[in-house]
């Protein structure tokens, strides 16, 4: 027997905390587009992707220069590329990372994409 009934469910007030939620009101606010739902954010990251991409990059607080180019061959999947040209300050940022919890996981992927191209 299936049934449709979820096994967990956010309450309102995590809802409201959630970073998903809190990045998607930001870029609303920015951008003057009414991104509602999931599906909405959905939406615009795909029709959309390097502004996106730019949109994550600032509200992760990354610490560098994020280059000219945000996605490069982005229509291949594998072979796309994200801020080809970044340079991070790595002291910094590191720093940063450690105060900062909910966005340590990207900063840690990128710092160490960045290593690996140097």
């Amino acid at each position: 027997m299936t049934t449709n009934v979820p096994l967990w469910q956010p309450t309102l007030e995590r809802i409201a905390l959630a970073n998903i939620t809190q990045f998607t009101q930001r870029v609303a606010s920015a951008t003057g587009r009414e991104l509602s739902d999931y599906a909405a954010l959905w939406r615009w990251s795909n029709d959309e992707r390097e502004a996106f991409w730019r949109a994550v990059w600032d509200y992760a607080g990354i610490v560098g220069q994020r280059g000219s180019r945000t996605l490069v061959d982005g229509h291949k999947m594998p072979g796309a590329r994200w801020f080809p040209d970044a340079r991070l300050c790595s002291q910094r940022g590191a720093a940063t990372t450690l105060r900062t919890p909910s966005c340590s996981a990207a900063r840690i992927a990128i710092a160490a994409m960045s290593r690996m191209r140097s």
